[in-house]
């Protein structure tokens, strides 16, 4: 009785799942957290809501997201919040 071999047809299967998944879009986090009044990141340029919603956005909403905070951090939208040192002291 001849023998078949699996082995190679299993890892093409194999290396056919791992092309087709799509890498995760990296988090733009630089673990630099400060929300600002308006609610943006001073270290990544998200909004609070983005920052929350990350893990269930998809890649396309993520890359969009990406684009949106690199703009606010280029603009000066994403500046630290500014300290009132009258209300530090009481």
């Amino acid at each position: 009785m001849e023998r078949r071999r699996v082995a190679p047809q299993r890892n093409r299967c194999l290396n056919n799942i791992k092309r087709r998944a799509a890498p995760m879009v990296e988090s733009p986090c630089k673990k630099l957290c400060a929300l600002n009044e308006r609610d943006v990141c001073s270290g990544c340029g998200r909004t609070r809501d983005e920052i929350g919603g990350w893990t269930s956005m998809s890649d396309a909403a993520r890359e969009a997201v990406k684009i949106r905070a690199r703009r606010r951090l280029a603009e000066g939208l994403a500046k630290p919040a500014k300290i009132d040192s009258q209300a530090r002291r009481a």
